[in-house]
């Protein structure tokens, strides 16, 4: 049916090492928490590493949440990282924009954003989580 699925927020709340032998997942994406002190705290840094060389031996995608700097950026390549998302390429957008991301990624206007600007969209926090909008992935 070309239908995949992902364990989110891998390393926390009720996730665990038993699910990646129990559920057919395809994928699977590391918390946003451990990707936030990757290039501060080696500690992290081993251990989303682990955690990529589990998943690559179970044959899973690995997805990173949170990536917000060209260090998070680097250090997931090296550690074989097959995909990320975060602040560094866009903020979470309301489903309707997608479309415009879209066509300004394929024309190749996707730059480095400004850190001024994002602050400048980005909603202030009672409102985003009063009226949350679907997230981009």
């Amino acid at each position: 049916m070309g239908i995949g699925i992902a364990l989110d927020d891998f390393g926390t709340g009720y996730s665990s090492l038993s699910h990646l032998l129990r559920l057919p997942v395809d994928t699977l994406k590391i918390d946003r928490s451990f990707i936030q002190r990757l290039d501060t705290e080696p500690a992290d840094a081993a251990l989303v590493g682990a955690i990529v060389a589990m998943a690559k031996i179970r044959g899973l995608r690995v997805v990173a949440e949170g990536v917000e700097s060209d260090e998070h950026l680097a250090a997931l390549r090296e550690l074989g990282c097959d995909e990320v998302q975060g602040h560094l390429f866009s903020v979470a957008l309301p489903a309707a924009e997608i479309p415009k991301l879209v066509r300004e990624v394929g024309m190749g206007a996707l730059r480095k954003p400004d850190p001024d600007a994002r602050r400048a969209r980005r909603p202030r926090r009672e409102t985003r989580r009063a009226r949350r909008p679907p997230r981009a992935r």
